[in-house]
C-alpha cells in the first residue's frame, strides 16, 4: 500500500508522474514491447493514486545512449516543474551505461524527483542507494556482453565473405536468395564498367560526372537503392567508383567501428585490421584494369584542369613533357593542325625555355614506329606476346570464366573449412554449421557442374588461339592506331628536346628508348 509523504509543513505531497519506457533490439521489442512497459506502468500509477502527468518512450534507442529524445522531454518536465515522480520498469530502461546511470540518478536526487523501478522494488525515497552501483553496473556488463557476441557475429560473417552494408555498392544488388551476397546489378554494371573506360581514355572526375548527367543517366543516390540526397552525379561519386576493389569481386569491410559499446563514435581503423577477402563476388572490373586506374590516379595527381573542359582530352597531354625544364607541353591549334609546345615558354617566354614544339600527327607516327621498333627488338615472339596480352588487357581470348569458377570453388571449400573450425570451437552451434556446410557443398556443386560443361567445349579457347597470330600482328603494325588507351598501358613519359629529338620511356621492359 502506498505511503502518504508528506512536505516539512505536514501537507501531503501531490505525486505528478512521468512514465518512460525504452527497447533497443528486435528481440527485445518482442518481450518487453512499449506496449507492456506502458501498461505496466499505468496500472501500478493507478494502484497507487499517482496522477499521469507525461510519459516518453524511446524505441530503438541503447540503454547505452543518453542523447535519448524520451530522455531529453523527460528532463525538459523536470526542470519546468510539472513532474516529481519517474515511473520505469526496471533500472536498465533507464540505462545499461554504469557511469550515466548513475549521473542521471544523482540528478533526480538534485531536481527532487523521486524514482520507482517496479521489477527492482527499487525507490529512491525508501532505499538506501548502497545497492544502485550493484544493479546499474550489472546492468552495463549485460549490455557489454550482448554487444560483444553481435559483434563476434558480424566479423564472423566477413570473415566469411559475408556483405553487411546496408545497401548494395552501385552496380551490385543483393541476392535475393542470400541477402548477404553481391550480385551484379546489369544496368548499373554497365555504367561502372563506361566510368573506367572513359577514365583510361583520359576524362576526369568532372567531366565523366557532367557526360553521365547529361546523357541521363541514374547517379546511385536516385537509383533506389541508397537514399535520395542528391540526383546529379559529382566528382566525388565517380571517384568513389573508381577507387572502391568491390568491382574486382574484392569485399573490404570492417573499415570503421564504434569505440566501445558505450561510445557511439566511429573511429576509422588501421589496413591491418580491415578484413579483405578476394572473389567473394563476381566482379565488374578486371583487376588489372583496376590496377591501371589506379596507376593512372597517381600519375594525374595536380594534373585535372584540362580533363574538365568541354572536349575530350587530347592526345598526349599528360604524357608530353620538356627535356630542358620537365614541363608538361601545352597543347594549342596552330596552322589548323595540333600542336604541342613547352608549357614554360608559353607562360613566361624566351626567359624561361626555349620555343620547340611538336605536331600531334608527327609525335603519333614517332611514337608508333618506335613501339614497334623496340617491341620487335627487346623481346622474343613468346615474351612479346605474353607481355603484350598482359598489357592490353587481352582476357576475352583467355579462358577467365573458368578461372573465376575454380576461385569460387575454392573459396566455398575454405568457407566450409572455416565453418567446421569454429563449430569445433565452440564459436558457432550445430545447427547453424549444419546450414552452412549444406550451403557451401550446393554451391560447391553447382560450380563444378558448370565447370565441367565449359571443360567439354573448347571451341571457345580454339577460335581464341587461331586469332592469336593475326592479332600479334595488329599489335605490331599498330593497325589499331594509337589511343589514349594504348599509351596508358604501355607508355610512361614523352620528353621533347629543343633540338627536336624525342625520348620516349616505355612500361615493358628495356623501356628507355631514345
Amino acid at each position: 500500500m502506498e505511503i502518504n509523504y508528506t512536505n516539512l509543513e505536514g501537507v501531503r505531497l501531490i505525486w505528478e508522474a512521468a512514465l518512460y519506457g525504452r527497447v533497443s533490439t528486435e528481440h527485445e521489442e518482442q518481450q518487453e514491447s512499449i506496449k507492456i512497459q506502458e501498461e505496466a506502468l499505468d496500472r501500478y500509477a493507478h494502484e497507487n493514486g499517482y496522477k499521469v502527468a507525461a510519459r516518453y518512450f524511446d524505441e530503438g534507442y541503447s540503454g547505452t545512449d543518453f542523447d535519448r529524445p524520451g530522455i531529453k522531454m523527460l528532463k525538459a518536465e523536470i526542470e519546468s516543474g510539472n513532474v516529481n515522480l519517474i515511473l520505469v520498469k526496471d533500472l536498465s530502461r533507464i540505462g545499461r551505461n554504469n557511469i550515466m546511470t548513475l549521473l542521471f540518478l544523482d540528478y533526480l536526487s538534485k531536481n527532487d524527483v523521486r524514482l520507482i523501478a517496479i521489477n527492482d522494488g527499487y525507490d529512491t525515497l525508501s532505499d538506501e542507494d548502497d545497492i544502485i552501483g550493484i544493479k546499474t553496473w550489472f546492468n552495463e556488463r549485460y549490455s557489454k556482453d550482448i554487444s560483444r557476441k553481435i559483434k563476434f557475429a558480424f566479423m564472423h560473417k566477413k570473415k566469411m565473405g559475408e556483405y553487411l552494408g546496408a545497401f548494395a555498392p552501385y552496380g551490385y544488388k543483393k541476392s535475393a536468395e542470400h541477402k548477404n551476397k553481391l550480385e551484379v546489378d546489369y544496368y548499373a554494371s554497365c555504367v561502372v564498367k563506361d566510368i573506367f573506360e572513359l577514365y583510361i581514355k583520359g576524362y576526369g572526375f568532372t567531366k565523366i560526372a557532367s557526360m553521365l548527367q547529361d546523357k541521363g543517366i541514374k547517379n546511385p543516390s536516385s537509383y533506389g537503392r541508397f537514399g535520395r540526397k542528391s540526383d546529379r552525379w559529382n566528382s566525388t561519386t565517380v571517384k568513389k567508383i573508381l577507387t572502391n576493389p568491390v568491382y574486382t569481386g574484392c569485399l573490404v569491410q570492417h573499415k570503421y567501428a564504434r569505440k566501445s559499446f558505450k561510445d557511439r563514435t566511429i573511429k576509422q581503423l588501421p589496413k591491418s585490421q580491415w578484413i579483405v577477402v578476394e572473389d567473394a563476388h563476381e566482379s565488374i572490373i578486371s583487376k588489372d584494369t583496376f590496377t591501371l586506374v589506379q596507376d593512372i590516379l597517381s600519375k594525374r595527381k595536380g594534373e585535372v584542369k584540362y580533363r574538365s573542359g568541354p572536349k575530350s582530352p587530347h592526345l598526349f597531354t599528360s604524357f608530353v613533357y620538356c627535356r630542358e625544364c620537365g614541363s608538361a607541353l601545352y597543347y594549342k591549334m596552330h596552322d589548323d593542325r595540333g600542336l604541342y609546345r613547352c608549357g614554360k615558354y608559353t607562360r613566361y617566354g624566351k626567359s624561361a625555355c626555349t620555343s620547340h614544339a611538336i605536331y600531334e600527327e608527327e609525335l603519333k607516327e614517332i611514337v608508333s614506329e618506335e613501339l614497334r621498333n623496340e617491341i620487335k627488338k627487346a623481346v622474343g615472339l613468346e615474351n612479346m606476346l605474353e607481355d603484350i596480352k598482359e598489357r592490353l588487357d587481352f582476357q576475352k581470348y583467355e579462358n577467365e570464366d573458368i578461372k573465376r569458377i575454380d576461385r569460387e570453388i575454392n573459396l566455398a571449400r575454405f568457407k566450409n573449412e572455416m565453418a567446421y573450425k569454429d563449430r569445433l570451437n565452440g564459436l558457432i552451434d550445430e545447427k547453424m554449421y549444419m546450414e552452412y556446410k549444406a550451403e557451401f557443398n550446393s554451391y560447391i556443386l553447382q560450380m563444378e557442374t558448370k565447370k565441367e560443361g565449359m571443360l567439354q567445349n573448347k571451341i571457345y579457347r580454339i577460335h581464341g588461339e587461331s586469332m592469336l597470330p593475326d592479332l600479334i600482328y595488329d599489335v605490331l603494325n599498330l593497325n589499331c592506331g594509337v589511343d589514349r588507351n594504348l599509351l596508358e598501358r604501355l607508355v610512361k613519359r614523352i620528353e621533347i628536346g629543343d633540338d627536336g629529338s624525342v625520348n620516349i620511356h616505355f612500361n615493358f621492359s628495356n623501356s628507355d628508348v631514345n
